[in-house]
């Protein structure tokens, strides 16, 4: 995902402070990529599709969102830094753009 596909949103980072050891950071926030197969991706995991073609057809499955999606989205909404999605979040060069994936979200809870 390219700077320029989270378009002009500014993101939060870290803050350091007492309760946070200083580190800025307290806890642990998951990111998810949760994936409920359909009868299109069923058959080609069965014909052995290659692992891009499988990517893209989860791509095209509502709501679908691959880890790093996830966490560029909880970045955008303050709940974690883009600077931790990117060290920890498994790449995805084709990762969408930010309103994308937010469009993708607001689809699924419709």
């Amino acid at each position: 995902m390219a700077r320029s596909e989270l378009g002009d949103r500014r993101f939060m980072g870290p803050r350091e402070c007492e309760e946070c050891g200083g580190t800025g950071y307290q806890g642990r926030v998951a990111i998810h990529e949760v994936l409920v197969p359909n009868d299109e991706f069923r058959a080609a995991v069965m014909d052995r599709a290659p692992t891009d073609e499988l990517r893209t057809i989860a791509r095209s499955m509502p709501g679908f969102l691959t880890m790093m999606e996830d966490g560029v989205l909880k970045a955008a909404q303050g709940i974690t830094s883009l600077e931790e999605i990117i060290e920890h979040a498994p790449r995805d060069i084709n990762a969408r753009s930010l309103e994308d994936i937010e469009r993708v979200t607001t689809d699924r809870r419709s």
